[in-house]
C-alpha cells in the first residue's frame, strides 16, 4: 500500500516527507495488518523526522496514542490461519475462542475500502458492511468474517484508551 505522508520544513512550509511503499505488516496466509502511521501523546504536529510506524510490532497503542492501520481479511476459508496467527501474536488484541474473537483497550474508527465483511459481537449477533461503509468499535469484543470470495480492505484509526476494572 502507498503511505504518502506530510510535514514541516525548517521555513515552516509544508511538505511531502514520504512518498512509497507502508512499512512491512504482520500477517500471513493472505491476512495483513499494518501500521501507516503512529503518535504518542508527545507527537507534535507537522513533526516529520520519526515515523513511529516503521518496525512496530503490534497495532494496539498505549492509552493516550494512535496508530492508523490497514487491514486485509481473504476470505474465510483462507482467512482463520493468518489472522488466528497475527492476532494472537500479539497479547495487546486479548485473542479468546477460535482466535478471531477478540477486542483492545482503545477507541476504532474504520472505513470498509473494498468487499464485504461481518462483524460479529460476543452475543453472536452480527451485522455485514460493503464497501464504504463505516465503523466505531468501542473496545468491545468482536470478530470479523468474509464470506465473499475476494479479500476485503479496511483503514482503522485506533485511539487508546484505558480500560476501567
Amino acid at each position: 500500500m502507498r503511505r504518502l505522508v506530510t510535514g514541516i520544513d525548517a521555513d515552516g512550509k509544508s511538505v511531502f516527507v514520504h512518498d512509497g511503499p507502508a512499512p512491512q505488516p504482520l500477517g500471513g496466509a493472505g491476512f495483513e495488518l499494518g501500521a501507516l502511521w503512529a503518535s504518542t501523546p508527545d507527537t507534535r504536529l507537522g513533526e516529520s523526522g520519526t515515523d513511529a510506524a516503521i518496525g512496530k510490532t503490534s497495532t494496539v497503542p498505549p492509552p493516550g496514542a494512535t496508530v492508523f492501520t490497514y487491514v486485509v481479511i481473504p476470505p474465510d476459508a483462507d482467512a482463520a490461519r493468518g489472522h488466528a496467527d497475527t492476532v494472537s501474536a500479539s497479547a495487546d488484541f486479548n485473542v479468546e475462542d477460535d482466535g478471531r474473537m477478540h477486542r483492545t483497550d482503545t477507541i476504532d474508527y474504520g472505513v470498509l475500502l473494498a468487499g464485504e465483511l461481518w462483524l460479529e459481537l460476543d452475543d453472536g449477533r452480527q451485522q455485514l458492511l460493503k464497501a464504504g461503509d463505516s465503523f466505531v468499535q468501542n473496545g468491545t469484543r468482536h470478530a470479523w468474517h468474509n464470506r465473499g470470495s475476494a479479500p476485503a480492505i479496511m483503514c482503522v484509526a485506533m485511539i487508546g484508551m484505558a480500560r476501567e476494572a
